[in-house]
């Protein structure tokens, strides 16, 4: 269980966090136009990629790097088309974009996906250790029950050592007596 780390587990859960609050201020910075949304909607964007760095280099397993992967493109991709929006809004829109709002929900669920991934590798982590387990018990009473009969052997070999010279010895003292 040793090679069990749930740090990409509590990572990706403060991905999904911050992903919420990235929409969230998205969403209403879009509709307001207010510049303290947009800031807000900027920050947690870097923090999202903050988050996205420090798990990158936490992934164990090839599913978790490839799921991981994919959320960075699809991260890159809504950064690149939430940017240009920002450049070219001139007033405040009434329904967010349709094309950013499927980026976020893209983000959503792969977010999601990268979470799962975390989690399929810890259960795989765990049925090894349960299976190592196992294995070794195995070994450690074929091992117990093999000393026990070597012991038994021994034991039984050391008797009839010392039993054949003390009946020669009884035999001979019962002459000696007679």
């Amino acid at each position: 269980l040793e090679r069990v780390d749930f740090q990409a587990t509590l990572v990706s859960v403060d991905l999904m966090r911050t992903r919420d609050l990235v929409e969230e201020f998205t969403r209403k910075s879009l509709i307001s136009g207010d510049p303290e949304y947009a800031s807000m909607s900027r920050e947690y964007e870097r923090d999202f990629k903050e988050i996205l760095e420090k798990l990158q280099p936490l992934a164990t397993s090839e599913k978790e790097r490839k799921e991981i992967e994919r959320l960075t493109g699809f991260w890159n991709q809504f950064t690149e088309d939430i940017s240009r929006h920002r450049e070219s809004q001139l007033k405040p829109d009434e329904i967010p974009p349709p094309a950013l709002m499927e980026h976020l929900d893209r983000l959503r669920t792969q977010a999601q996906t990268v979470y799962n991934a975390t989690q399929e590798t810890i259960e795989s982590e765990i049925q090894n250790s349960a299976s190592t387990s196992a294995q070794a018990q195995w070994i450690s009473l074929s091992a117990a029950a093999l000393s026990l009969i070597l012991s038994c052997l021994v034991s039984f070999v050391i008797i009839r050592s010392i039993a054949e010279p003390l009946r020669n010895l009884t035999q001979g003292t019962r002459a000696i007596a007679e």
